[in-house]
């Protein structure tokens, strides 16, 4: 037997060592990498699982899956117009569209809704595939060794950073284009007639299209990695300044041909909040190191990305995706000890040992690379580096080991983890984070296998003894250290993806409204389909978005209005926001029957299933007439109760850079509350809640299941006139608490989910109004949770005499006589017939790229009412049109163009020395054919 296997092992260590095996090196690739990839991945190829997430950074369902199936929608329509009203308040699509020019991306598209979870898979499958091959064929130009570099492929392709970031499908592309940019790159660098160099800038701009911001990084690494392999392969200066300058030449003409994409959506993003947040940041910072807690965090990360937990069990520093992902293998420590106890490594090894650690420690690395100090995206650099240092120590040790390195690895290795796992205790003892039990058991076992493992080679001092069981150990370190991170997530089952989660009846009532009325109009919803962008699903225009690239405009909306938003990603109007809402275009509001709609405000017009369609009572028309101004200046000083109020009865210039009109308009009539009950130190019951009023704050804090306090002092509350909730924090939460107010009145007595609103407060949105039903007679505010806690500096109710409030604010602006309103093929058109000169607001965002005329002459467009589109129409009947052209579009065309052009000439020799290539070719093979 003992024979036996020793001859498995001598054959199966001569066939890896073989060249006349390379063919099948290839399929050998293949079939492990599917191997791991079916296991990973079975619950989503044979379970009842989607391969999207509904926890903590569920971008696979809240952002991807509703913009690929959009954008699936349009390709299959064949109607497409670059804006699109259905993609929040509106917004250019074409940048996010291009994205899609990448084939294996552009796949997604040919899917429809119901396929889609199938197309994930089978779009996973292809990046990871494509990932292993390309890994391997860099690898192997690196160490010319097939068994290491078929193992560093795998090592690779399963690395942490792959897997977890991968759940983020444009990031799987993203790490696919790298491996491939890599593999071209050092050929560029080592071959000196390397034709490939022609398919090296297709590579570039399809990374381009597909992801600029990572390409951004790959530049930066690519000159580094240029130096690094230059210098070591002692080229002279001159060579490494001419490779230099070919890779810039390659970059730039792979930008220009991809000029129709980068053009526009560098544009997008210069004109996004995200801009703003950028370069706000304080320098300083960038050079101090993070602190205790995050450090320690990262350390955890390099040994498995499940050690603090996974998605919402995610118990560490940093958001759980922006913290860097590091872990490729346990073998990675052994290796690193080892190269540095070896000479011709040593110096090597140690430099970039000291470079990876300054640049985890430091956060300027997170600003050099992702412009965030506290974002580590970046952190597929040092999972290369791991794997190459990986492939590095097998090169050695399966070609000229040393015996005193493996010794002294042996030595060290187990004081380097012990001391790692000391400090990671010391974290979770300070309740800094909660260290997984079951990965911690897994990562132990399988250090103590490859420190055995390592030892046994010491004693036999053989290769063959060594190969097998380490494919084998290694092939089990992939799967059990990457299975809790895709398996362990709470995930979306196909039927909840069927028939809950974006198919919960409002696609329906939808369709019913369409049905009747075809007008122009924003649509509202009293419940939650998953996501901001369910409207994207559902085809409708709503009143929120999910995104990364929200204009800024939109934000300075959301600040000033007081709409919600978790950050500058995300933008959300509460159908209970009524005032924002009406004057955003909202007609109808689809609701789950709780809770019950206010009869002053809505009119219920059809049941639909399990929903009730209600219309908007003073609904105004998608475009209505200004007649009076307000003063930006004195808008400024508003409360947010006050300047929605103030909205209904006159526009204001955004700034006061706006280009002013010259007509004057008169000053608006504020309307003023009569009376004002502060609620702060009004509390008649608490239900395990603790409530402390000091300097005029009230501090809620939960010590119980179902935490709440009442106020049910009826003087407080006046029955006649209108009344307002006004509800604000002192912003020092960095979560967003989310609470709820539940509401009594003469005919519902009783506090229950017939009268209750979902009020959020963050430090970015501290504040809350809300028009109160009638005749109140009760509040009670729930927190989320029994470890909850929130300080509140203001909770009070605004009382207006007047009864009509709404009929005297929005009753002008619905009778406003705009007609015909009708929105295709990126245009905006209407007819006004304006008894007087007047200011119309569209309610669109505001963007530069829209142009403005009426009846057919160009006509000033204004940013209006803290970025919206205002026109100034004359007096008298005209057509009102607006027409969006997407930003630079013709001038990223012709850049295209004309670099495309560029590029076939300047490598036209290598396309024809390829053609006559293939021509001796087959006049060879039929030489070979006559002969015989």
């Amino acid at each position: 037997m003992k024979k036996k296997t020793l001859l498995l092992k001598n054959y199966f260590f001569d066939y890896l060592s073989d060249k006349k095996s390379a063919p099948h090196f290839y399929l050998i690739l293949l079939i492990v990498t599917n191997i791991i990839f079916i296991t990973l991945y079975a619950t989503f190829i044979f379970g009842n699982g989607t391969y999207m997430y509904n926890d903590i950074g569920s971008d696979t369902s809240a952002m991807s899956y509703p913009f690929n199936i959009f954008l699936s929608k349009l390709l299959h329509s064949g109607k497409f117009s670059p804006y699109a009203l259905g993609v929040g308040l509106g917004t250019d699509i074409l940048p996010t569209l291009l994205q899609y020019v990448n084939p294996i991306n552009f796949l997604l598209l040919l899917f429809t809704e119901n396929t889609f979870p199938a197309a994930l898979l089978i779009v996973t499958f292809l990046k990871l595939n494509i990932i292993s091959i390309f890994s391997y064929k860099y690898f192997n130009l690196i160490f010319k060794y097939r068994p290491v570099s078929i193992i560093c492929a795998w090592i690779w392709t399963f690395s942490s950073y792959i897997i977890l970031w991968g759940q983020h499908y444009s990031f799987c592309t993203a790490a696919m284009l790298f491996t491939l940019f890599l593999y071209f790159l050092h050929r560029y660098l080592t071959l000196t007639q390397s034709k490939s160099v022609v398919f090296f800038i297709p590579v570039m701009t399809i990374f381009i299209f597909t992801n600029y911001y990572f390409f951004y990084m790959t530049g930066i690494i690519s000159v580094l990695y240029l130096l690094f392999v230059l210098i070591r392969s002692h080229k002279s200066i001159r060579e490494i300044a001419q490779k230099l300058i070919g890779l810039a030449g390659m970059a730039l003409l792979s930008m220009g041909i991809a000029g129709i994409t980068l053009i526009p959506t560098i544009n997008s993003f210069t004109r996004s909040a995200r801009t703003n947040a950028i370069t706000t940041q304080n320098m300083f910072s960038y050079f101090k190191p993070h602190n205790i807690q995050t450090l320690l965090s990262t350390l955890a990360r390099f040994f498995s990305n499940n050690m603090l937990g996974t998605g919402s069990n995610y118990s560490g520093m940093m958001n759980y995706y922006e913290i860097g992902m590091y872990f490729t293998s346990s073998l990675f420590l052994f290796s690193a000890i080892y190269l540095v106890f070896r000479k011709k490594y040593r110096k090597t090894t140690a430099a970039l040992l000291i470079i990876s650690l300054l640049s985890v420690i430091f956060p300027f690395t997170g600003w050099l690379f992702t412009f965030n100090v506290a974002a580590q995206r970046w952190t597929f650099i040092i999972c290369l580096l791991e794997v190459l240092t990986i492939g590095c120590f097998l090169f050695d040790i399966f070609t000229q080991p040393s015996k005193i390195a493996i010794k002294r690895t042996l030595i060290l290795s187990p004081i380097i983890y012990t001391v790692s796992f000391l400090c990671l205790f010391y974290g979770h003892k300070h309740n800094w984070f909660y260290i997984n039990k079951t990965t911690l058991a897994l990562s132990l076992g399988f250090v103590g296998l490859y420190w055995i493992l390592l030892l046994l080679f010491l004693l036999k001092y053989h290769t063959r003894y060594f190969l097998i069981p380490f494919i084998g150990i290694l092939i089990c370190e992939l799967v059990l250290m990457n299975y809790t991170s895709i398996n362990r997530r709470p995930y979306i089952t196909k039927e909840e993806l069927a028939h809950d989660i974006y198919n919960d009846g409002s696609k329906e009532a939808v369709a019913e409204i369409n049905s009747v009325d075809s007008d122009l109009y924003r649509v509202s919803k009293t419940y939650f389909s998953h996501s901001y962008n369910d409207a994207m699903v559902q085809d409708y225009n709503g009143l929120s978005i999910y995104t990364s690239v929200n204009s800024s405009n939109l934000i300075q909306l959301k600040n000033n209005y007081d709409a919600f938003g978790y950050s500058g990603n995300s933008f959300y109007i509460d159908y209970s926001q009524y005032m924002l809402a009406t004057l955003l275009g909202t007609r109808y509001v689809i609701s789950d029957s709780v809770p019950a709609m206010d009869s002053r405000l809505y009119t219920k017009v059809a049941n639909v299933g399990t929903k009730e369609i209600y219309k908007n009572n003073y609904a105004l028309p998608f475009g209505y007439l200004y007649q009076n101004q307000l003063s930006t200046t004195e808008f400024s000083t508003m409360t947010d109760t006050e300047k929605q109020l103030n909205s209904s009865i006159g526009f204001y210039y955004t700034n006061e850079a706006s280009p002013k009109s010259e007509t004057a308009y008169p000053s608006a009539k504020l309307p003023v509350a009569s009376a004002k009950s502060d609620l702060l130190n009004e509390i008649t019951n608490a239900n395990f809640c603790e409530h402390t009023f000091v300097d005029q704050k009230l501090t809620l804090s939960a010590v119980g299941a179902d935490p709440y306090i009442t106020m049910e002092d009826s003087s407080k509350f006046s029955n006649s006139g209108t009344n307002y909730f006004v509800i604000s924090s002192d912003g020092s939460s960095s979560e967003a608490i989310a609470l709820a107010l539940y509401v009594t009145t003469d005919s519902n007595p009783e506090f229950s989910d017939a009268l209750v609103y979902n009020i959020s407060l963050s430090q970015g949105n501290p504040n809350y109004s809300l028009l109160l039903p009638a005749n109140i007679t009760g509040l009670r505010l729930d927190l989320p949770n029994e470890t909850s806690s929130i300080n509140l500096t203001e909770m009070s109710v605004l009382h207006y005499e007047d009864e009509n409030l709404m009929d005297t604010l929005l009753s002008d602006l619905s009778q406003s006589p705009v007609t015909d309103v009708l929105f295709k093929d990126s245009t905006y058109q209407a007819t006004v017939n304006a008894s007087s000169t007047s200011m119309m607001c569209i309610p669109l965002i505001y963007d530069d790229q829209w142009s403005a005329s009426i009846d057919g002459k160009p006509t000033s467009l204004y940013n209006i009412n803290s970025g919206l589109c205002g026109v100034e129409i004359p007096s008298g009947k005209h057509k009102v049109v607006l027409k969006y052209t997407p930003a630079h579009f013709t001038a990223g065309a012709m850049t295209t163009t004309v670099s495309l052009l560029l590029y076939f000439y300047l490598f036209r020799h290598q396309f024809k020395q390829a053609g006559l290539l293939i021509k001796k070719k087959l006049k060879k093979s039929k030489k070979e054919t006559s002969n015989a």
